[in-house]
């Protein structure tokens, strides 16, 4: 299977609650393709958040989301910490120096519980969940083709982009 069907597969096995098939592909891979797989998710998480929060991003509503996530795992290892939930989300919405206020590793933790919350709570995000896939691959382009940019732009602020 290529990278982009093996992290497709892969992810799809986390919101769809397919933990075996998860695990499987995740230690079949080398740590390389887990960064690749590491961005592939982000991207996957941030439409899923994007989808959720739509309609209402506030702090309440991350607030009970972080609520019912913390019930809904309550039996994870690691613990989800609801807090760690919420900086994630605002971290999302455009709070993004809160982040920095929560470790590194919990940040991460929390990529395929938010991913499977959401998809488990959206009948409509499963139905479209190949189109949220594709959506992810684009991104990951984008993001490809800005890195390529700053490294060409000049390091002055003064200099004309």
């Amino acid at each position: 299977m290529n990278e982009p069907a093996t992290f497709r597969a892969a992810v799809r096995a986390v919101a769809f609650g397919d933990g075996p098939t998860a695990r499987r592909i995740h230690d079949e891979l080398d740590e390389a393709a887990h960064e690749r797989l590491f961005g592939f998710a982000i991207a996957v998480m941030s439409i899923c958040i994007e989808h959720r929060f739509a309609g209402n991003a506030d702090h309440d509503a991350f607030r009970e989301f972080a609520n019912e996530m913390r019930e809904d795992f309550r039996d994870s290892d690691p613990p989800l910490k609801p807090l760690a939930v919420e900086v994630v989300l605002r971290g999302f919405a455009g709070e993004e120096h809160l982040l920095d206020e929560i470790p590194v590793m919990d940040q991460m933790n929390l990529r395929y519980p938010l991913i499977r919350k959401i998809v488990a709570d959206s009948p409509a995000l499963q139905a479209e969940f190949d189109d949220v896939l594709d959506q992810a691959e684009r991104m990951l382009e984008r993001w490809a083709d800005d890195e390529e940019d700053d490294v060409d732009r000049p390091e002055e602020p003064w200099a004309p982009r």
